[in-house]
């Protein structure tokens, strides 16, 4: 081969080769395209996504959907799911906080009672036949929204304004709210808020809602603050129903057939049954008891009787004693007897007890179950005066405590307390020894927290059990204190330096129908004004059912 064909031949295979090394760059851009294509494909799905679930979490959070989600409506009102969640979040919160309170370690027992588990979600729960206990709660707050926007509209309408202890409670409230949220670790007050009530809480709309419920809550108060009930309003509410704010002392004793039922069957479990024959029989030897019984004119003869009976035999066995008892608590197969006005201290009645069962065919039966025996000892119609004191609290310090939390204190405690109590009484007599002296004295040395700021004054003190310790309350409502008087008495919180202040405008009977009148004339405004407009629950789904108290 020449020289000229050898160097053609080396140019072809050259552009041979640069046309196969081209093909080849050509496959591999094309295939890194492929690559790129798919890549950015790719990335651009995880975009989309990352898109789609940060605008989700967004939409989320920023509670558009609640707050275009009418939960409620009233009259005009239209109550989204944002505004009704803080009235039945707070609702939740609420009574739970009150029913820890109240029952403190026992709580749960409490609340087991009523058949409530504070650890299962309240949608799992059946508060009745028919609704949950999440049912329960949302119909509450159903019925707090209704009075809010009711009474608050109505106070707008009328110029109300909040008193200037309520409008500062208030603006505590809100700006305390930075702080709330700083504490809990977040950055603002929205965040804190949709934290506690959801998406679409925030400041402005929680801020509705807390002056809508002061401002509510404030006019109901001045509306019942401000009603005017005077003598001739109270004698005419009594005119025809005088003996319902007295009180019947009396003594009595129950025979129940029961202690004459004979024979029965018994079961597996120890559970005893017996025939209406037996029944009957029992019933008619009660009945043959009581006509036998003899009539008794005092506690003492009453007692005598009762000890005479069968089955009262070597038994030290007494009859029950009732004083000042109210006329509505007595009980309603006696209370005309005892307030018949020719009643007498000493009379006597026997007045049988019946009960009444119906069968599954709906057929009622009624049967007497046992008589019971009466000692009329007296009657009071309440018009005592009620007491004003002021006192001075000296409580046992030390004490020893015992295994159920009970703390007994010694004598020398009790003398200690009771010699600081002696000395302070003898500090007043050497001074003025007027109410104004006596009240610094309270205010400087009592330790009756509750009353230290206004001189340790108690008012409207009346002769009933329970509100006091006894011992206070039988010193202040005492038929002969005067004002001025003071003492010293002992209660199971230590040494208490009386002073009477004097007698209240009302007496105890008036008081009791003045409060009856206030409870009958704020329940039918409040009911008239509930009457105007309904509340129609409308969509409450994005309301949390499921929450779990305990938790």
């Amino acid at each position: 081969m020449s020289a000229s064909a050898k160097k053609k031949l080396r140019k072809e295979e050259a552009a041979g080769q640069l046309t196969e090394k081209q093909l080849k760059q050509q496959k591999e851009a094309k295939k890194l395209k492929v690559y790129t294509t798919i890549f950015v494909v790719a990335i651009a799905v995880v975009l989309i996504f990352g898109i789609i679930i940060a605008g989700t979490n967004l939409y989320k959070n920023s509670g558009i959907k609640e707050k275009n989600t009418i939960a409620a409506e009233i009259g005009d009102h239209e109550i989204n799911s944002v505004e009704f969640g803080y009235y039945y979040s707070d609702l939740l919160n609420t009574t739970y906080n009150n029913w820890v309170s109240s029952y403190g370690d026992n709580v749960n027992l409490y609340l087991g009672f009523m058949g409530l588990d504070i650890a299962k979600p309240l949608s799992e729960q059946s508060y009745s036949d028919t609704t949950t206990w999440a049912d329960y709660f949302v119909d509450m707050a159903l019925s707090t929204a209704q009075r809010d926007y009711l009474l608050s509209d109505l106070a707008k309408a009328e110029g109300f304004t909040l008193s200037e202890k309520s409008q500062a409670t208030l603006d505590q409230t809100l700006n305390n709210l930075p702080a709330f949220a700083t504490l809990y670790g977040y950055t603002n007050v929205d965040n804190y808020l949709r934290a506690m009530y959801g998406p679409g809480s925030n400041e402005e709309s929680y801020r509705a809602y807390a002056e809508r419920s002061a401002l509510a809550a404030d006019y109901y108060d001045a509306y019942e603050e401000n009603l005017v009930i005077d003598d001739a309003a109270i004698r005419a509410y009594e005119a025809d129903k005088f003996d319902e704010f007295s009180s019947f002392s009396y003594a009595n004793y129950t025979l129940s057939y029961s202690y004459y039922l004979t024979g029965g069957t018994e079961d597996e479990n120890g559970v005893v049954t017996h025939t209406e024959e037996e029944n009957a029989a029992a019933r008619e030897a009660v009945k043959a008891a009581a006509e036998a019984f003899p009539e008794c004119h005092s506690v003492e003869e009453l007692n005598a009787a009762i000890a005479e009976l069968p089955y009262n035999k070597d038994q030290d066995v007494e009859c029950n004693i009732s004083n000042d008892v109210m006329y509505e608590y007595t009980s309603a197969n006696v209370r005309d007897w005892l307030a018949d006005s020719s009643r007498q201290v000493g009379d006597f009645t026997m007045v049988p007890n019946e009960s009444t069962t119906t069968d599954e065919n709906g057929v009622e039966t009624t049967n007497i179950t046992g008589y019971t025996a009466y000692v009329f000892t007296g009657r009071n119609d309440n018009t005592d005066y009620l007491a004003n004191v002021r006192h001075i609290l000296f409580n046992f310090e030390g004490g020893t405590t015992d295994d159920n939390g009970v703390v007994t204190y010694s004598d020398e405690e009790k003398a200690a307390a009771k010699a600081e109590a002696e000395a302070l009484l003898e500090l007043y007599e050497m001074g003025e020894m007027t109410e104004e002296s006596f009240a610094e004295l309270a205010t400087s040395n009592t330790d009756d927290t509750g009353s230290a700021e206004n001189g340790g004054l108690y008012e409207d003190i009346a002769p009933v059990e329970g509100v006091y310790v006894e011992s206070f309350t039988n010193w202040a409502t005492d038929p002969v204190r005067e004002a001025g008087d003071t003492g010293i008495i002992e209660s199971t919180y230590g040494y208490h330096v009386m002073y009477y202040v004097g007698d209240d405008e009302l007496t105890y009977r008036d008081s009791l129908i003045y409060e009856q009148i206030k409870t009958e004339t704020v329940s039918n405004w409040y009911d008239n004004i509930l009457a105007t407009a309904d509340i129609v629950e409308k969509d409450t789904s994005l309301l949390n059912r499921d929450i779990i108290l305990g938790q």
